[in-house]
């Protein structure tokens, strides 16, 4: 039994990394892409047009028409020229009416210097397992830690991850995280409450902010469990990968 899952994303300058980003995810099971170009005049808006499986919408006044009619446009509009997260938020409301359409079982909304991992590399697998009482799924993140200034292309460059939940306890590990320069009171440079996916056939579901998903005055949805995934966050513009990514990239 597998799921129908699509992933969406808003993305700014990642002509480096992008090919490397939809070749994993279409390698683990992703059936669709919902790019959405925060520059208009983005060097790799032309390729992501002509991928069969790839709808790419550039921030362009076709898309603030969308925008205008979306339950989140009253909240976001104030903000939606000047916050990237407002625009991320709209956007994912717009896909999650792009993938309803599709007949899409689940969406997963990640930033585009993210990978998403399960254990054995099928997130329609995955995605179909999950407890049907669950509406949203949310995925514990993976901190990278580039060892050299210039990564290229870090989804297949970069190694060394932080894991989640964890807090370095041995003298020698807290030496080590001393002598990396990471602040005192946190052991991820950024946020550390993942990201998570949705499925889309349950009603009045819509982003709550970029990690998450809810129903509306509702705070009894029905989460599914944390998962421990691997999506890759920007550290300094460089993420990281585990040897199993690096594999399906080849």
């Amino acid at each position: 039994m597998t799921a129908r899952a699509a992933l969406v994303t808003t993305l700014h300058d990642a002509a480096a990394t992008l090919g490397s980003f939809v070749a994993y995810h279409r390698a683990i099971g992703f059936a669709h892409f919902f790019l959405f170009f925060d520059d208009p005049a983005d060097s790799m808006l032309d390729w992501a047009r002509a991928q069969p499986d790839i709808t790419a919408i550039a921030r362009e006044e076709n898309l603030r028409r969308v925008w205008q009619g979306l339950a989140l446009w009253s909240e976001a509009a104030p903000h939606v020229d000047r916050e990237v997260m407002a625009r991320q938020l709209l956007n994912a409301e717009h896909a999650m009416n792009l993938a309803r359409a599709k007949s899409f079982d689940w969406l997963l909304h990640i930033d585009a210097d993210e990978l998403f991992y399960v254990a054995g590399g099928d997130a329609a697998a995955h995605f179909a397992g999950l407890a049907p009482q669950a509406d949203v799924s949310t995925y514990a993140n993976y901190e990278a830690v580039p060892e050299t200034e210039n990564t290229g292309d870090f989804f297949r460059t970069v190694t060394l991850f932080k894991p989640p939940f964890a807090t370095p306890s041995s003298p020698e590990a807290k030496a080590l995280v001393a002598r990396a320069g990471q602040r005192a009171d946190a052991l991820f440079h950024f946020y550390g409450n993942g990201k998570s996916a949705v499925r889309l056939a349950a009603p009045g579901m819509l982003p709550v902010n970029v990690h998450t998903f809810a129903r509306r005055g509702d705070s009894g949805v029905e989460l599914g469990s944390v998962h421990p995934a691997l999506s890759l966050l920007r550290l300094c513009r460089f993420p990281a990968e585990v040897p199993h990514a690096r594999a399906l990239l080849r």
